[in-house]
């Protein structure tokens, strides 16, 4: 494992937390306080191409945007937490034989290949001890493998920019700062290219799912049913109301609405079909509500669909809830933004822990 920083490595009350997307990169500085204070945040577009399923393509692109994102956020913190992220990334609880942690990473390091469908070799790997397992001779950890390749990139484009790599974190772990009581639940985070379904036993993320289903997906439907360009139909999913009816509405339904309830039908599926494997493989596990984060989840009247097609309380994720910030911001820019800021509030919200 890379030696410091790893994915559980505790740091300082206050660094910048960085979480680079597909099509933006957003970063936000919490100062951990009771409650904690949002000091500076900024969130910049990348060019096309330069961030694919979670991996740099273009190290220089990033990092002259991560620079601007820097100067635009005025802060003068140089400790970064950043968030691995991807297809390639694994993240799932297992039951291992009752060891010491050191014999629990020796055990881990020989037993990789069975996670992952690369080689050992090329991973990094990091693990958190959850508790008792179904029997005394047993323990449950949550197992996180990230390419190496990945990690190297994170940490290099860092140290070119200026920065310094404090951690590398995961979303998961990322977004469950972020939310109040999470318990049992499925937290579902629609970002530009793809959506990440995680599922939260006893408010500890379990088990973590990649699907393409996403805001672009949205996007491209409003696009091409109003023969709009992305820009117009982007700024018009963010803007319009009603676009995707209220779910109580049956008359009257335009175009738009109907080909958008394909989308949100097909992502209902996916995360309905998330549950119930993880309930197949965990009798005892149980799913109370699920949770929207990410740009996607501003669609209006998206969170009333899915909650009626899956019969379960759906939320949406404020990020920004338990945080205080300046009277110099203004609270509905911010109140807009938050689901877009969650990972970068979560992981910079690490600093204290």
């Amino acid at each position: 494992m890379w030696n410091k920083p790893t994915f559980f490595w505790r740091r300082p009350a206050s660094v910048l937390g960085l979480d680079i997307g597909t099509t933006s990169l957003k970063l936000a500085e919490v100062r951990l306080a009771d409650p904690p204070v949002l000091k500076t945040y900024s969130i910049v577009d990348l060019p096309p191409h330069a961030v694919e399923d979670g991996r740099i393509m273009d190290e220089e692109a990033v990092g002259n945007v991560l620079r601007r994102a820097v100067a635009a956020s005025g802060s003068t913190c140089r400790d970064v937490v950043v968030a691995a992220t991807g297809r390639s990334l694994v993240v799932r609880e297992i039951s291992m034989p009752r060891m010491t942690p050191e014999e629990l990473r020796e055990a881990l390091k020989w037993d990789l290949d069975k996670y992952v469908p690369y080689s050992a070799d090329s991973c990094y790997f990091d693990f958190a001890l959850l508790g008792p397992g179904q029997n005394d001779r047993e323990v449950r950890i949550l197992l996180v493998i990230a390419l190496r390749e990945q990690v190297d990139r994170l940490a290099g484009m860092l140290k070119a920019a200026g920065l310094r790599a404090a951690a590398i974190d995961i979303e998961a772990l990322a977004l469950h700062r972020t939310i109040q009581g999470v318990g049992n639940a499925i937290l579902t985070d629609i970002g530009a290219k793809y959506t990440q379904i995680i599922v939260f036993q006893g408010g500890i993320p379990a088990v973590s799912r990649i699907i393409p289903v996403s805001g672009d997906r949205f996007t491209d439907v409003i696009a091409s049913t109003l023969s709009l360009d992305s820009a117009e139909a982007e700024r018009l999913k963010l803007r319009q109301a009603g676009l995707l009816r209220r779910a109580d509405a049956e008359n009257n339904q335009l175009d738009v609405h109907r080909q958008l309830l394909i989308v949100v039908n097909e992502l209902a599926r996916e995360i309905r079909r998330t549950g119930e494997y993880y309930q197949i493989q965990n009798k005892n596990a149980s799913v109370e509500k699920v949770i929207l984060s990410g740009g996607g989840a501003c669609l209006d009247n998206l969170a009333p669909h899915l909650a009626q097609l899956l019969q379960t309380e759906v939320l949406i994720h404020d990020p920004l809830a338990g945080i205080t910030f300046p009277p110099s911001f203004d609270r509905e820019s911010l109140r807009l933004l938050g689901p877009r800021l969650a990972v970068a509030l979560g992981l910079s919200m690490r600093g204290g822990e």
